[in-house]
């Protein structure tokens, strides 16, 4: 239909008319899909492949599919579709940390707070590198003990 209207498969037109679609309640579900970039899983591949998997990582390897950010977004979609995201229970972390724990312990021990301590690795105090340190706190209970104790945390 959209060929027909002189619409591209993507883009402007085709966000606007799917939005006119659902506005006037047409049930457009039966249209067939013809754009040329199309997933590169079956949904039986799909079920096989998250069974037993932990994590989305797990999945793509075992599909043998580049690890991409637009394949995480595609296996989300489909997962959700097949309602086989509650199967997968890890979770991954998609940045490596920079540090060891030896050197987290390190800069904790000469640390007056988390920002300091972000300083301390050798990173610049501000967003996800909170993030990524306090996630280290919570994986390290004993990094996490001398924290709370040179803080002055009850724990």
């Amino acid at each position: 239909m959209k060929e027909r209207l002189g619409l591209s498969p993507t883009g402007a037109g085709h966000y606007d008319l799917n939005c006119r679609a659902g506005v006037f309640g047409l049930d457009t579900t039966h249209f067939v899909h013809t754009r040329s970039s199309t997933r590169p899983w079956t949904d039986d591949q799909l079920r096989a492949a998250a069974d037993g998997a932990g994590t989305r990582l797990e999945v793509l390897e075992r599909l043998h599919v580049p690890i991409q950010s637009k394949f995480f977004k595609k296996l989300d979609r489909d997962l959700e579709k097949l309602d086989l995201k509650a199967v997968l229970t890890g979770r991954i972390r998609r940045t490596r940390r920079r540090w060891s724990d030896d050197q987290l312990r390190l800069a904790v021990a000469g640390a007056r707070g988390v920002a300091s301590t972000i300083r301390a690795l050798g990173l610049v105090a501000a967003g996800g590198n909170y993030d990524h340190v306090q996630r280290a706190f919570e994986s390290s209970d004993s990094t996490l003990r001398i924290f709370r104790a040179r803080a002055g945390i009850a724990a």
